[in-house]
């Protein structure tokens, strides 16, 4: 059953958010080699486009819950899980409910939701512009940690009536926070612990194939891609991981390609959901945020997007170079996991 409501916050361009309630009684992705993730079983799962600085998706797993007061659900602690580079928050609910981080989250009693990145599978909407536009591709982690991960907190907020939460990251997802909170004292003090999983600030020594190849073709970046999506996911994708992935003797292939994106690890690749895997990433990105990684791993520091010109430099941060962010005093209780 399906249930379609209009919210009422409003974005900044006067657009309202949008939220669909679904109801499932199965999910498809609990199922061991189905690689389709349509939603969430045995949950009610909201999915909202969100009111940011431009429309970016998000969902909600809530959990089962059986209060014995009727405030006790709307006080279940709130999590909020940002998945990383190339990825969606397919990445949280790709593996079994009983090693699925959002599921095991969720039942044991939190207030789950998963956030998506703005140009990923889930994430191409936004109040004006359209996705064969340059302008809506124009963004890099700098708009994520800026817009989009402060609009993201304040918007579960509204809807939990909790004002705070625990956060955690993975990978790129960690990138975002550490500047969000480092920059916006107000979203720092929201946050109860923030949990980085492989967190990233520079990625000079990476050891990843896929940032090694980019940055050797970081002039072809460009030309190859044009000035919009990066890598993004494909019927072919979705087509090579259902059919050949799913098939045991190509398993060595689809590994390295995954391994290729994702860097190696033989010991904690669950090989049986492989297909599931490679039929949600790469998720996509912009052009433009990979090009940004590549210039951290230049310059081996923690810095702002150069936009390649001291003008418009200027324009953006008020000065001819990109920035560092700022350190604030206010910084929510971090565990690292590395």
């Amino acid at each position: 059953m399906e249930h379609r409501q209009q919210v009422g916050a409003e974005s900044m361009f006067g657009i309202a958010a949008v939220v669909v309630l679904l109801s499932l009684t199965e999910a498809p992705l609990l199922r061991k080699r189905r690689a389709e993730v349509p939603n969430v079983a045995s949950f009610d799962s909201g999915v909202f486009d969100l009111p940011s600085w431009d429309d970016t998706l998000f969902s909600s797993i809530p959990s089962k819950c059986e209060p014995r007061s009727k405030d006790e659900c709307s006080q279940r602690p709130v999590v909020l899980l940002q998945h990383g580079l190339l990825t969606s928050a397919s990445s949280w609910i790709s593996d079994l409910p009983n090693n699925s981080l959002a599921f095991l989250l969720a039942d044991a009693g939190c207030d789950v939701w998963l956030g998506n990145s703005r140009g990923n599978t889930w994430s191409r909407r936004h109040s004006f512009l359209s996705i064969d536009s340059d302008p809506f591709w124009a963004f890099s982690f700098d708009e994520m940690a800026t817009y989009d991960l402060p609009a993201t907190i304040d918007f579960i907020g509204r809807k939990t009536g909790q004002k705070e939460m625990y956060y955690i990251g993975h990978s790129q997802g960690t990138t975002i926070a550490f500047i969000a909170f480092s920059t916006l004292p107000r979203l720092a003090e929201r946050i109860k612990v923030f949990f980085a999983l492989a967190p990233v600030i520079t990625i000079q020594y990476t050891k990843s194939p896929l940032i090694k190849v980019a940055h050797a073709l970081k002039t072809l970046l460009r030309v190859i891609y044009g000035k919009r999506e990066f890598m993004r996911n494909t019927l072919f994708n979705r087509f090579v991981g259902t059919k050949l992935c799913s098939m045991q003797y190509l398993d060595s292939v689809c590994r390295s390609f995954l391994f290729m994106l994702c860097g190696f690890d033989f010991t904690n690749l669950n090989m049986s959901r492989l297909d599931v895997y490679l039929s949600q990433n790469p998720a996509g990105t912009s052009v433009q945020n990979m090009i940004h990684w590549v210039q951290n791993y230049d310059s081996g520091d923690f810095r702002a997007f150069d936009w390649g010109n001291p003008d418009l430099n200027r324009m953006h941060f008020n000065q001819s170079t990109g920035i560092n962010p700022k350190n604030t005093k206010a910084k929510p209780e971090t565990a690292l996991c590395l």
